[in-house]
């Protein structure tokens, strides 16, 4: 019996009359395994279809499971930068010098395995059947879901959901996270792409292949979604529960807005974050306000638990207070006597009323009070970070700022009199220094 490598159902010709794909389709030679790849760990094997997705570190496939003819989602490890197949289009080789980084990877991606194994009491993230290693890779196997995207849920709906249709979806996922979160496991890239609309209506959290644990205490990879990373994820630690709320939040807003978010580094000085409501997202004054906290750029600004956000995101509105019942008018009052000066000067001579203590503020993750020059290199990092340049680009970059200014400077030199120096340099070398420093003792030798 045929089944066709995109859905799975049995199927004879050359086009399956269940989805219509290609019976015959064989998958791109060199990058994904030939559809009728038999995987095993000896007591379950899997019947390989078509590649589903595809990203850096691995392929997923739909398959068939032998005994049961249930399907399945099979994940392979398989990391581009450092990984290719072989001769027998099966195996996976290494590339020369990345063994270490391929094995660090495959390690991982097998600690993913085992963490997902170990939350099948959360309903809103996807399970994990089983995994194993072959082919000198290693491989998931996932429950299949035949769910949408919530980006092109968005499309189907016009280019956005409306909030009566979106928000009640969200508290069984929030409150996962929240217990993911406290077996100390954080997601680190939720995203419109990574969370299913099922057919029933509810949500599923895929791919945690980013996924690491908060209670190792060593540092994490940088690992970046523009408009959906918080400013945290430009580094390696200082990462906890509030990124993965950053990311929903953010995730919400765009499902809302149509609207991707500004990144997290473009949002450090002049936030050119909007209010939902202004995008047309349909919330209450709460509500926004609750989404807009979700989504502080200083992680201290934001709510530190998923829990906590969900509490004022969900926050019951307060019963409008009944109107006061009309009061009969009372009786005009009997004519005062006037009042001697000295009483006015008496309550002019009152001590004035105490100021109320300055409350401190929390700390925040980028000090930007610090000199002009540290300004500068955070600057540079994140947007080293952020374009993610190689060594050799941010080299070249250095030196046409180099021969800029060297040409800035001889142009200067040579429009000043010998003796004058080059007094337009001096603001630019005060502006880096942070000290005012004449330049005609160097301008000699520029």
């Amino acid at each position: 019996m045929r089944y066709c490598p995109f859905c799975m159902q049995p199927a004879e010709g050359d086009r399956c009359p269940n989805c219509g794909g290609d019976l015959n389709w064989k998958g791109t030679p060199g990058m994904e395994l030939p559809v009728g790849t038999v995987l095993g760990n000896g007591l379950r094997t899997y019947w390989l279809g078509a590649a589903k997705g595809k990203g850096g570190f691995g392929i997923t496939y739909v398959a068939l499971e032998q005994s049961s003819k249930k399907r399945m989602a099979v994940k392979e490890y398989f990391p581009t930068h450092c990984a290719y197949r072989s001769g027998d289009g099966v195996r996976v080789a290494v590339k020369a010098g990345t063994d270490a980084a391929f094995q660090t990877g495959m390690e991982n991606f097998l600690k993913e395995a085992r963490m997902l194994l170990a939350q099948e009491d959360l309903t809103t993230v996807v399970k994990v059947i089983d995994f194993f290693q072959a082919n000198n890779t290693a491989y998931l196997v996932m429950e299949y879901l035949d769910g949408t995207p919530l980006f092109t849920k968005m499309a189907q709906e016009g280019g956005r959901l409306p909030a009566g249709t979106l928000l009640p979806k969200l508290p069984p996922l929030l409150k996962d996270l929240d217990t993911l979160h406290s077996r100390g496991v954080v997601h680190r890239d939720i995203s419109p792409d990574n969370i299913l609309w099922m057919p029933d209506g509810t949500l599923k959290l895929l791919d945690f292949g980013s996924a690491r644990s908060t209670q190792t205490g060593k540092s994490m990879t940088v690992m970046l979604k523009q408009g959906f990373s918080p400013i945290e994820q430009y580094r390696s630690r200082g990462q906890g529960p509030w990124t993965d709320v950053y990311a929903m939040a953010a995730t919400i807003y765009y499902c809302l807005t149509g609207v991707t978010p500004p990144s997290a580094a473009e949002r450090l000085d002049d936030d050119p974050l909007r209010n939902p409501n202004d995008l047309g997202a349909g919330l209450t004054e709460a509500q926004a306000s609750a989404l807009l906290a979700g989504m502080a750029v200083q992680p201290s600004f934001r709510p530190q638990t998923m829990g906590a956000f969900a509490d004022a995101l969900f926050a019951p509105e307060p019963e409008p207070e009944p109107a006061p019942e009309p009061k009969p008018e009372p009786a005009p009052p009997a004519p005062e006597p006037a009042k001697r000066e000295p009483a006015k000067e008496a309550a002019s001579s009152a001590p004035p009323a105490p100021k109320e203590a300055e409350q401190p503020k929390p700390e925040e993750y980028f000090d930007f009070t610090r000199s002009p020059l540290e300004k500068l290199m955070d600057r540079l990092r994140i947007w080293w970070i952020a374009n993610d340049l190689s060594w050799r680009e941010i080299g070249t970059y250095v030196a046409i700022v180099g021969v800029l200014v060297l040409l800035a400077a001889l142009v200067l030199r040579s429009c000043a009199p010998p003796e004058a120096g080059i007094p337009a340099l001096e603001p630019l070398l005060a502006c880096v220094t942070g000290k005012e420093v004449p330049l005609w003792n160097i301008a000699p030798i520029v």
